[in-house]
This record gives structure tokens, C-alpha cells and sequence, in this order.
């Protein structure tokens, strides 16, 4: 839709501009480093995903509560 494809940090920011979002409001996660890295790089906090069980650990570690 915009031209751009992970893990090209622009595409998170065409997300985060798009919404409005502060990097620092935003947990990305993904099974490919790459695609990880280039959300860092956008300012993101983000993570590998292995597992659900990993997954869940990692959000509540960033405070997410549900």
C-alpha cells in the first residue's frame, strides 16, 4: 500500500505518524529478527517471537497486564 515492506524502519513509521502513537507507546513483536530490529530501529520496543508463553512473559515484562 505505501511502497515499503519490513524491516525498512519506515514502514513503523508510517504506522506509528498514522495513528498518531508515540514510539515508545508501541511493543512490536515477530518471529523474524530483521523485521525486529527495524522496528527498534523506528523507536519501538520490540522482540522476537518463539512461543506464546515467551510472548506473554515479554509483554508483561513491559507492563502489559491482561
Amino acid at each position: 500500500e505505501i511502497g515499503v515492506l519490513k524491516p525498512d524502519p519506515s514502514i513503523y513509521r508510517h504506522l506509528i505518524d498514522r495513528h498518531r502513537l508515540a514510539p515508545s507507546e508501541c511493543i512490536f513483536m515477530d518471529d523474524v529478527a530483521r523485521n525486529v530490529e527495524g522496528a527498534r530501529a523506528a523507536g519501538m520496543a520490540a522482540f522476537v517471537f518463539h512461543d506464546a508463553a515467551q510472548a506473554e512473559t515479554a509483554l508483561r515484562a513491559a507492563g502489559l497486564t491482561f
